[in-house]
């Protein structure tokens, strides 16, 4: 028995897993009104849309920065 799960801890380690940063999952989260701050400027959500589809769901946002308006699309 100690062999079967010596030999399982060791696929798990040996295959290519999905690694995400806790932060990531920020960008997917923010709201109208929500604020936050990238590369030393602060920017305010205008609008948030999601559109889903068979091949993959999109995420955008509107944002109004201290250097104008800005678009961020996630995939």
């Amino acid at each position: 028995m100690f062999s079967s799960i010596r030999d399982l801890i060791g696929q798990w380690f040996r295959v290519d897993r999905v690694r995400v940063s806790p932060t990531s999952g920020r960008l997917l989260a923010l709201r109208p009104g929500d604020r936050f701050e990238f590369r030393d400027e602060i920017y305010h959500v205008k609008t948030s849309d999601v559109i889903a589809s068979d091949a993959a769901v999109e995420v955008t946002h509107e944002l109004e920065g201290s250097s104008g308006p800005a678009r961020v699309m996630l995939r």
